[in-house]
């Protein structure tokens, strides 16, 4: 009987320390809202021409596979048989694969499900990563603002986002613990789910030297996890040189992708932003309002403008700097921003900053959510009828 009572009081620590009540259901509560809304939008709305499965449950490609998300099902179900292919990294493919072989269901049910299950654990790392630093009140708020950015849907469908961030939150959360083991192991994965992923190298390098208090003399073997991003990254290469005799193909064979999306090269940032800025003013009289669809440019700004302010204010710890500037930098560098509306959903210093600002401001909190919520309905029913956004 005592170590019934023991178990169950352990049982409810664990429930209560991880707040898996709250994240449960907003988890819930969040993707059961999208897809009754989706299945309304679908029974409704006439629809000219073909379209894609919304369900998802067959091999059928559905809307939660679209462009990027097909690249990744094939990938699970036949390899790298298509050059072009290697540009995206194989994590979610080989969990995809993983879960078809143990449950005997379709590529897309299988991608969905990794995909919505990452969600739910990136959720939990958030939480407890913020709440470490500002609170249990600024942690739920963080959680929920991300849930309901524009282009938060995204981490339904078979894309990176939600895996990318569940592997990068539990590499912050564990560095921040100091457990370095678990961080190295989360650390090793984030690059092959993403190029960016390496940049957990510098942050657990950083978090590990500031934990000894920058004394080289107090350095022990914790400092492996940094290297650990370094490994993963170096795994996918090799596999690269076995396939194709080049380590760094997958860095080679965007130049098609660059083609694709009109990028190509390298390029100021900031002269990026500001040339598709000029352009897009330069069309005011042509467009009028219409030109708040150029959501590449407004998404772009908007992430940018908030990490400018955390910069000049110092808000947030220097690896959160680090890491927030390579994370939107690099990807504009190949000279476009297109995609940038569902790449800025990997910056999640963004969500603890607007937390922060709608607790002090409760007129902010209502003016953000609302206009948020205003626009992540518009553009996941462009979504759901494969209007290309990101």
């Amino acid at each position: 009987m005592r170590n019934t009572n023991l178990m169950k009081s352990k049982f409810l620590s664990f429930i209560k320390n991880w707040h898996l009540k709250y994240i449960i259901t907003i988890w819930i509560f969040w993707m059961t809202i999208l897809i009754l809304v989706g299945a309304i939008m679908f029974g409704r709305i006439p629809v000219s021409g073909p379209i894609h499965s919304y369900y998802g449950i067959g091999e059928e490609l559905s809307v939660w596979t679209n462009w990027d998300g097909n690249n990744y099902i094939v990938i699970a179900r036949e390899g790298y048989n298509i050059e072009s292919l290697y540009a995206f990294f194989p994590l979610l493919p080989i969990l995809i694969k993983i879960l078809v072989n143990i449950l005997d269901i379709s590529y897309p049910l299988a991608g969905v499900i990794v995909s919505r299950l990452a969600l739910l654990g990136a959720l939990f790392f958030l939480v407890k990563l913020v709440e470490k630093e500002w609170g249990k009140n600024i942690a739920y708020k963080t959680a929920w603002l991300m849930l309901i950015f524009p282009t938060a849907y995204f981490m339904m469908a078979v894309y990176t986002e939600s895996l990318f961030l569940f592997t990068t939150l539990a590499t912050w959360y564990f560095a921040r613990e100091k457990n370095w083991w678990l961080a190295g192991f989360f650390g090793f994965f984030a690059p092959l789910t993403r190029l960016l992923g390496i940049l957990m190298a510098p942050v657990l390098f950083w978090e590990y030297l500031s934990s000894k208090d920058w004394s080289f003399k107090k350095i022990r073997f914790g400092l492996f996890a940094s290297i650990t991003p370094v490994l993963g990254l170096i795994s996918y290469a090799y596999f690269n040189y076995t396939r194709t005799g080049d380590f760094l193909h997958f860095l080679n064979v965007q130049k098609y992708w660059a083609e694709v999306h009109s990028r190509g090269g390298y390029h100021n940032p900031f002269g990026i932003i500001w040339n598709e800025l000029v352009e897009t003013i330069a069309k005011i009289p042509n467009e009028g309002i219409f030109i708040i669809g150029g959501a590449d440019l407004w998404m772009t700004l908007f992430a940018v403008g908030i990490l400018i302010w955390i910069t000049i204010k110092r808000t947030l710890r220097p690896p959160y700097l680090i890491w927030s500037w390579g994370l939107l930098m690099i990807p504009i560098i190949s000279g476009s921003l297109v995609s940038m509306p569902r790449y800025v959903l990997g910056f999640f210093p963004m969500y603890i900053v607007l937390a922060i600002w709608c607790a002090k401001s409760k007129l902010f909190e209502q003016f953000y959510t609302f206009t948020s919520i205003l626009l992540f309905a518009a553009f996941y029913i462009m979504f759901l009828f494969q209007v290309w956004l990101a």
